[in-house]
């Protein structure tokens, strides 16, 4: 693979890239506060307190409620409750709820997992009632942070942990693996597997710590999933045999995390994974909500390609419509755009527009504000954004027109008075204007490598997508330049198959499209590919340059 040599060079600057043992993984004592955290912890179970659990209703949130409440029964906690947040009713953070849940069940001690960082306030309420607050994030620590018994996160200044950008259940774990040597009490390895699901479901850098506790995974992975509740998943997906496989099903599982959010603490995933006894009626149940889901996914799809992406594409192109009030274009002085898009029916599906808001920043490669009522008189949005824009400076710069932020630097989201919307977006436009200083590349795909066709290349790029997996955040799959291809019928299974036809494929699929069915030609010509390896390992093309019937 001697054209991939110098790709795979950029990689060795990550000391970690190709290594799949734990061994490697730095102390977890170097993590602020971490020793306190677990001495706290056994204190608590050696005198049966009371302890509460408080998530997060995604995927990495639910995944590190799980695996602590798991560990904890395991060491003989018998006197703990879990609590998952319902952003659609509830606030992000310690929510009134929450304090309310602890008082009825005389909490003695309070652990809050992939948020509280920013729960300055209701912290202090908690600490008013003397309950002991741990926290255990990995979100952007703010200059005022709460007055927590102790708090785990690497981004604190003077944390010494190495990696900074580990998930939030990647940090639980860690915190279980120390605490696990204190009590010598081993560590169940299926509980790793549900960290790589957080991991991949939160898009934190499959770099570092979190590429090594994945890798380790999907090399180890008979002896991660012998559990029960992973095994009764794997029985309704299809069989498992390859490394692409693996991947595929632990993005299957993910969707599973978005749907069932419920009232008073409860969340339908968070009781799939903790009740095997009942999996079959509650898989069901979110298998409906799902499909409901999916219906309104599809129609948001389709009225975001009309309303939203058709206006823009002809203002973007240079022709002269006034795109309606509902979208407003933001400039600045290096010749950058970015997007906010308000959406002012009544109906707008509040739970589906992160997915939305995700797809207008990977269609344009832009900054994407999408804003919608969430409830009388308050907006929420969802923000999305490329390597060079942070959403969370920018919100901390709007800060005074906002009830409420958080997320990471490239995606998040925030809840303000609809009456403030104007003095947002005249700050957001300072903002841009003063601080993004960074040329993007704006539809238009930059090849890093380029390679000419040879016989055997295909299974060299299998080889090559074996050593990089898994691909993610800024461990992209290379966008290849694919030069003198002979289309080849025997080729077609390296490539990625054409599903069911919908909107959002027509916005991502169209020119891959258009190959796939140049196979069924009777003359088969010869291109140049701009393509790319998807998390199957199959091949998926994003342009192509007809060279005639013969290289």
């Amino acid at each position: 693979m001697s054209f991939l040599l110098d790709y795979l060079k950029d990689h060795s600057k990550d000391s970690l890239f190709f290594e799949s043992d734990l061994s490697f993984l730095p102390s977890e004592e170097l993590l602020k506060d971490s020793k306190k955290v677990v001495s706290r912890i056994i204190e608590g179970i050696y005198h049966q307190e009371n302890i509460m659990i408080y998530g997060h209703d995604d995927a990495d949130g639910i995944t590190s409620t799980y695996i602590l409440d798991s560990y904890l029964r395991i060491i003989g906690s018998k006197k703990h409750q879990c609590y998952i947040p319902n952003r659609m009713i509830e606030n992000h953070g310690v929510s009134q709820n929450l304090i309310d849940a602890c008082l009825e069940q005389k909490t003695d001690l309070l652990i809050i997992v992939d948020n509280g960082i920013t729960s300055v306030e209701g912290i202090n309420k908690l600490n008013s009632f003397g309950i002991i607050v741990i926290i255990i994030d990995h979100h952007i620590v703010p200059v005022i942070h709460p007055e927590a018994y102790a708090i785990v996160n690497p981004k604190q200044s003077d944390c010494e942990y190495p990696d900074k950008m580990l998930a939030g259940v990647g940090l639980v774990w860690l915190i279980i693996r120390f605490l696990s040597r204190e009590m010598k009490i081993s560590l169940p390895r299926s509980l790793q597997f549900w960290v790589a699901v957080g991991s991949i479901a939160d898009r934190v850098p499959l770099t570092g710590i979190n590429r090594l506790i994945v890798r380790n995974l999907l090399i180890n992975w008979d002896n991660c999933i012998n559990d029960n509740v992973i095994r009764l998943f794997l029985s309704k997906f299809k069989p498992v045999k390859t490394l692409a496989d693996k991947i595929d099903f632990i993005q299957w599982l993910v969707k599973y995390f978005y749907t069932g959010r419920e009232e008073k603490g409860q969340h339908k995933c968070f009781s799939l994974l903790k009740k095997p006894d009942q999996f079959e009626q509650i898989f069901h149940s979110i298998n409906q909500s799902i499909i409901e889901s999916n219906r309104s996914y599809d129609k948001s799809v389709e009225e975001l390609y009309t309303k939203i992406i058709q206006p823009i594409d002809q203002y973007l192109s240079g022709s002269d419509i006034d795109l309606n009030s509902g979208i407003i274009v933001c400039n600045n002085d290096f010749g950058m755009i970015s997007l906010i898009v308000v959406n002012t029916d009544k109906n707008c599906d509040y739970s589906q527009i992160g997915r939305l808001t995700s797809i207008l920043c990977r269609y344009y490669n832009l900054p994407v504000m999408y804003l919608c009522e969430k409830s009388e008189g308050n907006l929420a949005c969802e923000a999305r954004g490329t390597e060079w824009f942070n959403w969370l400076d920018c919100f901390n710069f709007c800060s005074k027109n906002l009830l409420q932020f958080g997320g990471h630097a490239k995606a998040a989201g925030f809840v303000m008075k609809f009456e403030n919307f104007d003095l947002l977006v005249k700050d957001y436009q300072i903002y841009f204007l003063k601080y993004s200083n960074k040329q993007p590349e704006i539809l238009q795909y930059k090849s890093q490598l380029e390679i000419s066709f040879k016989t055997g290349i295909f299974k060299e790029f299998e080889e090559f997508y074996e050593m990089m997996m898994p691909f993610g955040e800024q461990n992209h799959s290379p966008i290849m330049s694919l030069k003198d291809y002979q289309i080849n019928e025997d080729d077609i299974y390296y490539f990625e198959q054409v599903k069911r036809l919908s909107v959002e494929d027509i916005i991502f699929e169209k020119k891959h499209r258009e190959f796939m069915n140049l196979f069924d030609k009777k003359n088969k010509p010869c291109l140049d590919l701009v393509a790319q390896l998807n998390d199957k390992g199959k091949i998926q093309v994003i342009d192509y340059k007809f060279k005639g019937q013969v290289c």
